[in-house]
């Protein structure tokens, strides 16, 4: 088959001129291939066939692309008689409940509808859905309503009812809340006689009277600057000799 231009349609029975300002190189696969067949296919033109044997590394086809065919006008139809007659059946609200509906013409678009017959003309979404609703209701499938004995209404669809004005909707409650005031304390940890607390500072050299004589061949001196009282025992706060005049206890005597 030939292209417009003279060019054969498959890509691999392209000829290769060697850069011809009326054809171009692509690859075979990708984006371009891609636009390259949508062109084809738009334009109405078949599609180069596929090889059998090897993927070639590119294609050489025709320039310009072609363009795609100009859509048909949507102009809409105008509406038959029989389509017209249906749409007077049904015009009023609840018409499809009614007998004379039924015999004027629903029973006839019903049966062709519920046989598989093709129909002659088009119809609506919403009309098909109100000759099948007038059947059902004439078998006895659609349900009754007791208090009226007519055909029950349907529920309200989601996206209607959220439209509703706010008054009509109903807030449920939420779970109890629990007031500050019935809320317990944390139970503090108990504090054990004569062991520091936590974050308080370093306890400094002491120790106890008993100890106080000599520590380390060294002896202490008291300095009551660091006595403490900690669980009713005095701490007395003592510095080796050697710590505050250099040398040794036996150089003071």
């Amino acid at each position: 088959m030939e292209f417009p231009g003279g060019a054969e349609a498959g890509p691999s029975r392209l000829p290769h001129p060697a850069h011809s300002p009326s054809h171009t190189v692509i690859p075979a696969y990708g984006i371009e291939l891609f636009e390259y067949r949508r062109r084809l296919f738009l334009s109405g033109q078949p599609l180069p066939p596929n090889p059998r044997t090897h993927l070639p590394e590119s294609y050489t086809v025709p320039l310009p692309f072609p363009e795609p065919k100009p859509l048909p006008p949507n102009d809409p139809s105008p509406t038959s008689g029989s389509v017209g007659k249906l749409e007077a059946l049904l015009q009023e609200d609840g018409a499809e409940e009614t007998m004379a509906a039924w015999r004027g013409g629903l029973a006839g678009v019903h049966a062709r509808l519920d046989g598989g017959k093709k129909l002659s003309r088009p119809l609506k979404l919403g009309l098909v859905i109100r000759v099948l609703k007038a059947g059902w209701i004439q078998d006895g499938t659609w349900p009754t309503d007791p208090n009226t004995r007519r055909a029950a209404r349907p529920p309200s669809s989601p996206s209607l009812a959220a439209h509703k004005p706010q008054a009509s909707r109903r807030v449920a409650p939420g779970p109890p809340t629990t007031s500050s005031a019935s809320v317990l304390p944390p139970t503090p940890l108990p504090i054990l006689k004569g062991l520091p607390l936590p974050g308080d500072p370093p306890v400094p050299d002491l120790v106890p009277p008993s100890r106080s004589a000599s520590l380390m061949g060294g002896q202490r001196q008291h300095d009551p600057e660091l006595d403490l009282k900690v669980g009713g025992d005095v701490w007395r706060g003592a510095k080796r000799d050697t710590d505050i005049i250099g040398g040794t206890a036996a150089d003071h005597g």
